[in-house]
């Protein structure tokens, strides 16, 4: 941690919180496993065993949808309603 680069100890580190077992630990570390599996995958263009920004940059303009992969970051069309129609100057602002 600390270079940039987010490897597989570092995204096991943040994940193995995330995921709720019902059956037990050793399937919850499992999934967090797989899920870790999964996005090194989707994410790691170079193949380097870590995720670099220019990596999840690179892979968020081809996959927009991947945007949010890790957790929310944009706010919700409701939100975004809300402060466009509280700090707007347009009263007919649309969405």
């Amino acid at each position: 941690m600390g270079d940039g680069l987010l490897g597989r100890d570092a995204m096991f580190y943040l994940l193995r919180n995330s995921l709720v077992s019902l059956s037990g630990e050793d399937d919850a570390e499992e999934s967090v496993k797989d899920m870790i599996e999964v996005i090194t995958k989707k994410l790691d263009v170079d193949r380097d065993g870590k995720i670099s920004f220019q990596d999840y940059k690179q892979t968020v303009l081809k996959q927009p949808a991947l945007l949010e992969v890790f957790g929310q970051c944009l706010p919700s069309r409701g939100a975004v309603y809300t402060f466009s129609t509280t700090f707007s100057s347009n009263p007919n602002l649309k969405m």
